[in-house]
């Protein structure tokens, strides 16, 4: 499944600033994209900054 087909189902999550990605009823903006691309397969770092230099 895709990264974006898979995160579909989390619209309407809450945001909370500081979330950690292992909690499914609320993200911030890094722990949701961490989430979503490692249920997917693809490890990516904790912080936006290392996120931003992550290839793939």
């Amino acid at each position: 499944m895709s990264c974006y087909r898979y995160s579909k189902q989390y619209l309407g999550a809450s945001y909370k600033f500081g979330a950690q990605n292992s909690s499914t009823s609320s993200f911030d903006c890094t722990s949701f994209t961490q989430y979503v691309h490692e249920k997917n397969g693809i490890n990516l770092p904790r912080s936006s900054k290392q996120q931003s230099r992550f290839q793939i």
